[in-house]
């Protein structure tokens, strides 16, 4: 098992999915940021996306956004690229030598889709190929 120290932690911050985050998005951002892009793969990714406010064990339908939850993916993918991409070239310019590189010039983002269980091989590899292109 991996023992931390005192000096070690970890920060998650969970947001939803909400567009309103894509703005303050990037003032969490860090060199050491990786990103889980979570998403409910058994839903079609062409649909519009649904809004919905769960409390207490109650759905509340919001309506639903002008935007397709592919498009709303690839939104999130390329706010954290850009954020990340512009922190580490400001890093480098900073720095003005070349070993002394500690941010990658690229994000680590994780796309996992959720809800494998109900779905059969050919629609995963359908999604797969999909989010891949």
């Amino acid at each position: 098992p991996l023992e931390l120290t005192e000096d070690q932690y970890l920060n998650v911050w969970d947001c939803g999915g909400q567009r309103v985050f894509l703005d303050v998005l990037p003032a969490f951002l860090t060199s050491r940021t990786m990103f889980l892009l979570m998403f409910d793969a058994s839903k079609d990714l062409q649909k519009k996306v649904d809004l919905v406010w769960n409390q207490g064990g109650i759905s509340t339908s919001l309506g639903t956004l002008d935007i397709s939850r592919q498009d709303l993916m690839i939104q999130w993918m390329s706010c954290i690229s850009a954020s990340l991409s512009n922190k580490a070239e400001k890093f480098h310019k900073a720095q003005n030598s070349q070993d002394a590189v500690t941010i990658p010039p690229f994000p680590r983002i994780v796309v996992i889709g959720t809800h494998g269980d109900k779905m059969d091989a050919q629609k995963k590899n359908g999604i797969t190929s999909k989010l891949r292109s």
